[in-house]
């Protein structure tokens, strides 16, 4: 279920978008599911926080290390 609310209609023929600052992509998110999101205002900062606390940390930074500048300020806490 999370797969289908995550990548229903996404298009992979289209070229990534580049990333936006923080407070656009929350809106985005927000209002991607209007009716019913469960998002707060620090829901993306909040899932970086509990994704953080499953990883192991070196593993995680390397493979951040590899993502454009963008990518990597998103996951940043």
């Amino acid at each position: 279920m999370l797969g289908a609310m995550v990548l229903q209609g996404w298009d992979t023929a289209q070229p990534p978008k580049p990333f936006g600052e923080r407070a656009a992509l929350t809106r985005e998110a927000i209002g991607h599911r209007h009716d019913h999101t469960l998002l707060p205002q620090t829901g993306i900062a909040e899932i970086a926080c509990a994704l953080r606390r499953h990883v192991e940390p070196q593993a995680f930074e390397h493979a951040l290390a590899k993502l454009p500048p963008g990518a990597r300020e998103f996951w940043a806490v």
